[in-house]
């Protein structure tokens, strides 16, 4: 019966409803949304606290769609998205490599499985099979899916020497990305290689920016390290997973060239333990600090107490060649300069908006001089403040969602039953214009 899914997920939330479940009506009075989802959004990942999803869910919201989440995290930091989504979680065992794939798409489908949505979208490849699958086995039978390639996968930096594993992700995403409705990515220079490789209809572009530009300044990172009666003492911050090949170890040894600043490491990741371990043998662990990270709602209002945001990706993998981390877009939003990379991406926007340096040397003494000259220079580092708020005209939600926006818009996909009222009707099946392409075709 295809309402077991529905069945199954009212157990998981915990509500006293119906044991028997003999129609769609009954099945609208057991969901909590009360009704079929419009729309299942799958991610292996936290939909709190992964902040690109966390916007897109509250967009799909905005736009009147009733939101199944399928998660393998669900712990909501406070975070309450409404009466029109629910949240869950799908239990993954620990593992690797295809192993772990393998699971996780056969657990993804499983929960997928018989819900009557009209579209189902892959936050990342890991899901992307299971949504295509589930969305071909879907009880309306014309239901679609979408997929967003956040990463450059096939050339992610686990890839790296590994050319089968490359070759198996690849084709992975070209087998379930042809036929998918509309994909998404990050950057300008994924989309133009994904075009390229598989041949399909150019991706849309929606970056990584804030959800609000609206924000309390906050002291937070100064209380959290001691420095509240030194004001004047800068602050570097570095945003986000602490993981090999983000230059979090040349981060880290640069600070012996950096005069009276701290360094501040929000977030977590593997490779904290080693950091930690690196700012001891070198004589900075009372200037480099590590804080957990904070829910996606205060990551502004903290890093404006920052007076140098660095994102210091190393270019040993395409992925990071074509990256444009949240990290950056928030240092911006925050008015704070930047100290970046200077690979494809994140060069083109240090150079188009003037909010920064881009760091050309990737060793301890070139990283330290460039953040040691920029602190000292009072001039410059208001004209890259100034810059980067200037530069959230351009790099803003309302911007940046509308080809997202616009995608979603084009399955109308309608709320035929609102949040509140019990339906006497069945589960509602619109008619559906946007098929399944390939390039050129609609």
């Amino acid at each position: 019966m295809h309402f077991r899914g529905y069945f199954d997920t009212a157990l998981n939330q915990r509500r006293n409803y119906p044991v028997f479940v003999s129609s769609s009506h009954d099945l609208c009075r057991l969901h909590p949304l009360h009704c079929m989802p419009d729309l299942v959004f799958a991610l292996v990942a936290n939909p709190y606290r992964n902040s690109r999803a966390l916007r897109q869910i509250r967009l799909l919201v905005d736009m009147g769609l009733n939101v199944h989440v399928l998660a393998t995290e669900d712990a909501n930091d406070g975070i309450d998205l409404g009466p029109s989504v629910v949240v869950e979680r799908v239990p993954v065992r620990a593992g690797q490599g295809s192993t772990r794939f393998l699971e996780i798409s056969r657990r993804f489908l499983k929960a997928a499985k018989g819900i009557d949505a009209k579209h189902f979208h892959a936050s990342d490849l890991y899901v992307l099979g299971a949504m295509a699958k589930a969305a071909d086995r879907a009880p309306s039978g014309n239901a679609t899916y979408s997929y967003d390639a956040r990463e450059c996968y096939p050339h992610v930096a686990a890839t790296v020497g590994r050319p089968w594993v490359s070759r198996y992700w690849q084709w992975m995403e070209r087998r379930f990305v042809l036929n998918a409705a509309f994909v998404f990515t990050v950057s300008e220079s994924i989309a133009t290689h994904m075009t390229k490789i598989y041949g399909i209809e150019r991706p849309h572009v929606v970056m990584n920016v804030p959800e609000s530009l609206s924000f309390e300044p906050s002291d937070f990172l100064r209380r959290e390290i001691g420095l509240s009666d030194r004001p004047k003492t800068p602050i570097i911050l570095h945003l986000g997973q602490m993981r090999r090949d983000r230059g979090c170890e040349i981060l880290v040894q640069s600070m012996v060239h950096v005069d009276r600043a701290h360094l501040v490491f929000l977030g977590s990741g593997p490779l904290l333990p080693t950091l930690s371990d690196l700012a001891s043998e070198s004589g900075l662990a009372d200037r480099v600090h590590f804080i957990e990270p904070v829910s996606p709602d205060r990551v502004l209002s903290v890093t404006c107490g920052a007076a140098i945001g660095v994102t210091l990706l190393q270019g040993t993998c395409l992925n990071h060649e074509f990256a444009l981390p949240n990290k950056l877009f928030e240092y911006i939003s925050a008015g704070v300069p930047v100290a970046a990379s200077g690979l494809v991406e994140l060069k083109r926007i240090i150079s188009a908006t003037g909010v920064g340096c881009s760091v050309m040397e990737y060793d301890p003494l070139s990283v330290g001089k460039t953040l040691q000259n920029m602190l000292t220079d009072p001039v410059s580092m208001k004209r890259w403040s100034a810059a980067a708020l200037k530069a959230t005209e351009t790099f803003n939600w309302d911007v940046a969602s509308q080809p997202f926006r616009e995608a979603f818009r084009a399955l109308s996909i309608p709320n035929e039953i609102p949040h509140d009222h019990i339906a006497g009707s069945s589960t509602f099946h619109a008619d559906n214009d946007i098929g399944r392409h390939r390039s050129g075709q609609a």
